[in-house]
């Protein structure tokens, strides 16, 4: 309905202020005229995206960091949260329906991407050496079931794993994945 002659006629209709306790790069989810958005602090918020009226609010707990996006599975928002976690919650009241640790002293700022029912993401805070590696991994979207992962820097035994010139794995690092995947379905 916004046109070349039109456009000019659009005005603010209201305004949400978000914490300032982490920064913040996710761009809100609409569906269904409500605007959802990942609030720093590790707080999802609904909003009626007529009135910007607050619908509900759900504290995941956990510390702050930056996140990159939320999906949407049937009724229930897919988050990934600062602390490694994935977390389902309804899209309707907000309360959790499951949640799942993707790996311990790995984060997964990057917003997960939803197709064909799996939840796919990835994993970051990978720089330092450590024995987990960062991976790109797949979930059953109805319950946090891991169907597949594959590490992002290639183990001895693993495809690629050779080119490494005989360097430890313990010292292979890097490749974090901490934007949002793509889908080809």
């Amino acid at each position: 309905q916004i046109n070349r002659d039109n456009v000019g006629e659009l005005r603010l209709a209201w305004v949400w202020s978000m914490s300032d306790i982490a920064s913040n790069q996710t761009s809100p989810l609409v569906h269904d005229g409500i605007v959802y958005l990942f609030n720093p602090g590790n707080r999802i918020q609904a909003l009626r995206g007529d009135t910007g009226e607050l619908v509900w609010e759900q504290s995941l707990g956990g510390r702050a960091g930056t996140m990159r996006g939320i999906a949407i599975y049937e009724d229930n928002l897919i988050i990934n949260t600062p602390d490694g976690e994935i977390v389902a919650v309804s899209a309707v009241d907000g309360e959790e329906a499951w949640r799942i640790r993707i790996a311990e002293g790995l984060t997964n700022t990057s917003g997960p991407i939803v197709g064909n029912g799996k939840i796919f993401t990835g994993s970051a805070n990978c720089t330092t050496f450590k024995e987990q590696k960062c991976f790109v991994s797949a979930y059953d979207a109805r319950d946090g079931r891991v169907l597949w992962r594959f590490n992002t820097v290639a183990q001895t035994g693993e495809p690629g794993g050779d080119t490494w010139g005989g360097v430890d794995d313990l010292f292979r690092t890097g490749t974090d994945t901490w934007i949002t995947p793509s889908f080809d379905a």
